[in-house]
Order: C-alpha cells, then sequence, then structure tokens
C-alpha cells in the first residue's frame, strides 16, 4: 500500500478530518494533508513523526513508503536530461544570418539586462 492511501485509510479509520490532522501536528495546513493523501507531495520526516503517533502507525514503516514515494521524483542530472526536450525551440528558431556563439553572447547580454532591472 502507498503512504498517501495508508495515510488516508487510517485517518478515516479514526474518524478524523484532514483539518483535524493539520490542527493536531500544528504549523500546517489542510491543504497539506490533502497533498499527503493524494500522493503530490510526501511529509517531512518531523510529520511523519507526528503521523505515525495521531495515526497509530509504525514509524519505520511510514519512513520505507516516504522513501518509495519520492523515488520517482528525483531530480538527478541522468533523470532531467532524459526528461529535457531534444531541441531548444528558442536557440533553434535563430536566423541562420546569426552564428551560434552569437546568439550565445546576445542571449547573455539579455538576461543581463532583466536582471538588472530588478536589482533596486
Amino acid at each position: 500500500m502507498s503512504l498517501s492511501s495508508t495515510l488516508r485509510n487510517q485517518r478515516l479509520a479514526q474518524g478524523l478530518k484532514q483539518s483535524d490532522i493539520s490542527s493536531l501536528i500544528g504549523g500546517i495546513t489542510r491543504q497539506a494533508v490533502t497533498n499527503w493523501e493524494s500522493g503530490i507531495s510526501v511529509p517531512t520526516d518531523a510529520h511523519l513523526v507526528n503521523l505515525s503517533e495521531i495515526l497509530s502507525l509504525d514509524i519505520d514503516g511510514l519512513r520505507q513508503m516516504a522513501s518509495e514515494a519520492t523515488d520517482w521524483k528525483s531530480f538527478s542530472d541522468a533523470g532531467m536530461a532524459a526528461r529535457a526536450p531534444k531541441i531548444d525551440p528558442v536557440y533553434e528558431s535563430r536566423p541562420a544570418s546569426v552564428s551560434s556563439g552569437d546568439f550565445d553572447g546576445f542571449a547573455k547580454s539579455i538576461i543581463k539586462n532583466i536582471k538588472g532591472l530588478f536589482k533596486k
């Protein structure tokens, strides 16, 4: 069973609402609990400890499920490279008369000027 479904099922079994969980943990919103139960995000280790106490769940089991839930979310360089577009549409749309070196310098100058606008 996944972390998200375990949290939801145990909360419902104890007759608690998501807002009850957020109040019992303190410092989090009901939306955070919704995100945990839908698998959008994973609780921090401190929140897992609180959840294990509130929901009478084994902390080691929760930590294992949290680890498994975040495996697919890793953003390693290799993982990002695999998901990255193969062509940069902006770079590839440069006029044929503009060399790649010219384009890189031009792009860097635009970025520098934009950043300068926000320094004040």
